[in-house]
């Protein structure tokens, strides 16, 4: 379906839903076919790119053309007017501020439309961000931060070991990313889409870094799942070690049921600090969020 106005939220269509967009103005009911000169319309209904031509009913010649608006009378009436006789007619201020009133409402029903899209797609992203996942994010942000404190001003992030990249994506104050879309995904679908306009447009601003938000918050936990390995978080302690006492050591305890938990020893003698982080979670491939995001089906997408 072709686009032609695009507005703050997204695109409005010819033939869309909104009608405020057609290629058949001639269909429309109640067409005035002449309208007495000297007049001028109070509203403009709709825009049109008509099929084929139309006649003007403002213009003496009836001028044939397929772009124009369907305007309204102050008496009720309705008729079609060609763009440029438009600003001969009534004026170019009045067309101005007729064509602006239009493309208030087409920016509203744009976001409007945006709004009720990102609102379908909602539940299935949902259902890719289980309890679990979250958890688990927020467990190894903790669990790679206090790695990352310890070993900020040593190359530990440039060593050859799986997953190391994870403490490259935290820091003391890095967000849960994947909390974060969660929550922002949740408030999309209480929200009411009949709502003011600056509370609409700031959600849908939200959702639409939830792309980057997602990707990243789904790169960390990959990197932090390969990292907390015992085998390769044992090479994270080996690191630890070589520093003779100057920075604290870490180990990485796997239960006999999978449950993960850091141990951290601090150098000092305090008593050790455990990070509980439970069972690496199934992690979804960004790929199937995106298109989820786009509304678009993967098995469409694939063939």
């Amino acid at each position: 379906m072709r686009t032609v106005r695009k507005g703050f939220a997204g695109t409005l269509a010819i033939n869309d839903n909104t009608g405020l967009i057609i290629s058949r103005p001639d269909l429309q009911a109640g067409l005035s076919p002449v309208i007495e000169a000297g007049t001028a319309p109070v509203a403009y209904l709709n825009e049109y790119l008509a099929a084929f031509d139309v006649s003007c009913a403002f213009c003496a010649k009836h001028t044939p053309h397929k772009h124009g608006y369907t305007v309204k009378m102050e008496d009720g009436r309705i008729a079609l007017c060609g763009d440029i006789c438009a600003s001969r007619f009534f004026g170019s201020d009045r067309a101005l501020a007729l064509s602006h009133d239009l493309g208030k409402r087409m920016q509203q029903a744009s976001l409007r439309q945006a709004m009720a899209q990102a609102k379908a797609r909602a539940p299935s992203v949902l259902r890719s961000l289980p309890k679990t996942l979250l958890d688990f994010e927020e467990a190894a942000l903790e669990a790679v931060c206090r790695v990352g404190r310890e070993t900020s001003h040593l190359s530990l992030r440039h060593q050859p070991i799986p997953g190391i990249d994870a403490l490259k994506f935290a820091s003391v104050m890095a967000p849960r990313r994947l909390a974060k879309a969660k929550g922002a995904l949740e408030k999309l679908q209480k929200l009411n889409l009949d709502g003011d306009d600056a509370v609409l447009g700031t959600v849908l601003a939200d959702f639409g870094v939830l792309e980057t938000q997602l990707e990243i918050g789904l790169r960390f936990i990959s990197h932090a799942a390969t990292l907390f390995t015992r085998e390769n978080f044992s090479r994270v302690n080996e690191f630890c070690r070589y520093q003779q006492g100057t920075v604290d050591r870490f180990s990485m305890v796997v239960g006999f049921e999978g449950e993960h938990c850091l141990h951290q020893f601090p150098r000092d003698g305090r008593q050790p600090i455990h990070v509980h982080l439970g069972k690496l979670p199934s992690i979804p491939s960004f790929e199937q969020i995106r298109l989820a995001l786009r509304g678009v089906d993967e098995q469409s997408s694939n063939g």
